[in-house]
């Protein structure tokens, strides 16, 4: 997700650039962020690029009541500004750009030859967008606790305890209040 940006920084304040990301893949140690897309906007400001963007990704997560694969899709906004390196080719730049200001994360660096990288931004957004408790579908009925059949497979006949045991003195007051 490289875009040179040299065209942009040395146009005026205000200018745009618009750009869209189809079929991108991200891989990490935890896993892989398929199918990203979506549109993404540059603006240059008086020091720097600000990178607006709206993406949808997929990914495969373990269901949290079943623990088969599932297949989630994301969605995010990414709102970040780059800081360029060569303050020679930002037009109408006094000084230097950035000159007292340097961006607080490695990844926000337009590197030397112009090139603004979106590849650890968007994964860090996609990564937040991951849902606690992902679901291979939404009516997913889970694992018995007891007998530790999938019950989406097969149905069991178990007993559930509803309440911890720890809480059984707050269900019989509410039990005795209800009455």
């Amino acid at each position: 997700m490289l875009f040179n940006v040299a065209g942009l920084l040395s146009d005026e304040v205000g200018a745009t650039r618009k750009e869209s990301l189809k079929g991108e893949r991200i891989e990490t140690p935890d896993g892989v962020f398929d199918d990203i897309a979506g549109s993404v906007n540059m603006l240059r400001t008086d020091r720097t690029v600000l990178v607006t963007a709206r993406l949808t990704a997929e990914t495969v997560q373990t269901c949290s009541r079943c623990l088969e694969p599932a297949r989630v899709a994301l969605e995010t906004v990414i709102e970040e500004e780059y800081y360029p390196v060569n303050a020679d080719l930002v037009a109408g730049a006094r000084g230097r750009v950035g000159e007292g200001e340097e961006a607080e994360d490695e990844a926000l660096v337009i590197d030397d030859r112009n090139m603004l990288d979106l590849t650890e931004v968007v994964r860090q957004a996609l990564t937040a967008a991951l849902p606690l408790a992902p679901l291979c579908r939404p009516d997913c009925a889970g694992i018995c606790p007891v007998c530790a059949r999938d019950r989406n497979l097969e149905p069991c006949d178990c007993e559930e305890e509803t309440a911890h045991p720890a809480l059984a003195s707050i269900a019989k007051l509410l039990a005795r209040d209800a009455n």
